[in-house]
């Protein structure tokens, strides 16, 4: 990286306040939402409200620590770095394990376990307490749904009910199933709409837009339903953004970036976050890891933190794109060198063939001035013979006319 190179690099760093984007601040943000939102409306004493909220922050700092378990550092330099001698996980975990060969008799029963597989997510989360579990529930609407509406034009008549089958989503779905009886259309007027397809919210907006009254206590029923529902969607998706989080705190710059890249990817979540916390050049590897963000698709424009975790007060922190981060990392990865290789033996073999070609060229030039000179050197020859017959016939010419004066 040259000169002029570097100190555009630099100029594009961006201060911001150090709070701005302090991980342990997000924890607790959402631990007080979780408070707020969801144990307030609970019939709980104070004390169980607290305990319900230190119930999540134990659960966050279990998942934690089981994707260290799951991914050792170790492990992580191999999958991330490309440290392919370091130590194999299995072997650490299972074949070189001699308290586990002290318990299992069949040590060849060893060499078949797969730590992947032994330490699974599915294995941690069926090991977990039913409440538990449920922090990680997908959440879901009620299969079923009614809403009470009267026409205005009807003033005393009774209300009608909108029987409704809900997918997991909160859309109007058709059932098959015989026995039961549900509403795919509704009648106002001379118009039907096709209620297929449409969010239980907007089934509620297209009653209140064509001046029909759902009753007060149906209306909050619904209310109430698609309430949950976002409070739930937003729980589960906070709480995995929050382990990501301390998964992040608890790696610190040597890991916490790598091993928060690979839950976020296991879980489906935003892979700019761990990449916004790892910008550490001083980190063996960290350059890899980055290419491997921009090949999952990532943003190059995207904006991270410089050694978010160098304890410095007293500055602000600096900002960086990621494009400019991988440039400013002054080693070659691997891949990087194996590219760089593959670049010289090409243009090696370029330079031979442009080598080879020059010298074909001459050799082409020499057989043509060669096959020049022949055919030269024989139209001379037949110019000789023709001079040489022109010459004898007049010879013989010049006897006969001697011979003709006598």
């Amino acid at each position: 990286m040259d000169i002029l190179e570097f100190l555009r690099i630099k100029k594009s760093k961006k201060v911001i306040e150090r709070d701005e984007y302090n991980l342990g601040q997000k924890i607790e943000d959402f631990l007080d939402w979780y408070l707020n939102n969801i144990v307030e409306f609970t019939h709980l004493t104070d004390w169980a409200k607290d305990e319900e909220k230190n119930k999540i922050r134990y659960f966050i700092e279990k998942m934690a620590v089981w994707y260290e378990l799951r991914y050792p550092d170790y492990e992580i330099d191999k999958l991330l770095s490309g440290d392919y001698w370091e130590q194999d996980v299995n072997e650490v975990m299972f074949r070189n394990n001699e308290l586990l060969k002290d318990v299992v008799e069949d040590n060849e029963m060893l060499e078949l376990l797969n730590w992947n597989e032994f330490y699974s997510t599915n294995a941690f989360v069926r090991s977990l307490p039913v409440y538990e579990r449920e922090y990680l529930k997908k959440p879901r609407y009620p299969k079923n749904m009614h809403i009470n509406y009267q026409s205005p034009e009807f003033k005393f008549s009774s209300y009608r009910s909108l029987s409704l089958c809900i997918d997991n989503e909160g859309k109007v779905k058709n059932d098959d199933r015989r026995y039961l009886s549900f509403d795919t259309t509704l009648y106002i007027g001379n118009n039907e709409f096709n209620l297929v397809g449409m969010h239980i919210k907007d089934v509620l907006k297209l009653l209140k837009d064509n001046g029909l009254k759902p009753w007060t206590g149906s209306i909050y029923e619904v209310e109430t339903i698609i309430q949950n529902y976002e409070n739930d969607k937003y729980f589960k998706e906070e709480l995995l953004n929050c382990i990501l989080y301390r998964i992040i705190l608890r790696g610190r710059q040597g890991y916490g970036a790598k091993r928060g890249y690979l839950f976020a990817k296991e879980f489906a979540l935003n892979l700019d976050i761990p990449m916004i916390y790892g910008m550490d050049n001083s980190i063996r590897g960290i350059k890899e890891l980055y290419n491997t963000y921009l090949k999952d698709n990532g943003n190059k424009d995207l904006m991270g933190i410089v050694d978010y975790f160098l304890e410095d007060k007293e500055n602000p922190r600096q900002m960086m794109r990621v494009e400019d981060f991988v440039k400013s990392v002054n080693y070659w990865t691997d891949e990087e060198q194996e590219l760089g290789q593959r670049l010289v033996n090409l243009l090696s073999i370029r330079r031979d063939m442009l080598d080879s070609s020059f010298l074909e060229r001459e050799k082409f030039k020499e057989e043509q001035v060669r096959e020049l000179a022949k055919r030269e050197k024989i139209e001379q020859q037949r110019l000789q013979r023709r001079l040489a017959r022109v010459k004898r016939n007049e010879e013989i010419r010049a006897k006969n006319r001697l011979k003709m004066n006598k």
